[in-house]
């Protein structure tokens, strides 16, 4: 199976993973452990899968992370995987068209503009509605609002 370097928030991070959603540290090879994520869908179902990165300290400024210890110099944060799949194999600037963006709408985007678009705007949905199926086949870059209408069809 072909490895992928991951990306978050545009820059490289030391770990690696699979289309399937299997995400690897880069020092030990071994896969990353999960945790379950509870969102704000209804009943408090699992939201998502979450796996925590460590990075330099500062690589992230002026986002404020986590430290392991008060004198290291590495922060951490706890990540969606579904995110680190989406934006390492399929990142908007790529795959814009998924929230309806033509090829001509996207070269007259301002830069700033699609900036701020990456770094908040749209959301990753499943297809199948399973939080735990983070296949690349399974993710699609959604507006809020589409989520949304997605989940009530799901829902009826």
């Amino acid at each position: 199976m072909k490895s992928y370097q991951m990306m978050f928030r545009e820059k490289s991070i030391p770990y690696f993973g699979h289309e399937d959603g299997t995400i690897f540290s880069r020092k030990t090879g071994k896969p990353l452990s999960t945790s379950i994520s509870k969102g704000r869908h209804r009943n408090n179902k699992p939201s998502s899968l979450k796996v925590t990165i460590t990075f330099p300290e500062g690589q992230y400024a002026p986002y404020k992370y986590h430290k392991n210890t008060p004198n290291s110099k590495n922060e951490r944060l706890p990540v969606s995987v579904h995110r680190l799949i989406k934006e390492t194999l399929e990142p908007l600037d790529t795959h814009y068209y998924e929230l309806g963006i033509t090829d001509d709408e996207w070269e007259k985007t301002p830069d700033s503009v699609k900036q701020i678009l990456k770094e908040g705007g749209p959301v990753i949905d499943h297809k199948d509605d399973n939080p735990f199926n983070n296949h690349i086949t399974n993710l699609v870059w959604k507006t809020s609002l589409g989520n949304s209408s997605h989940r009530k069809e799901q829902l009826g």
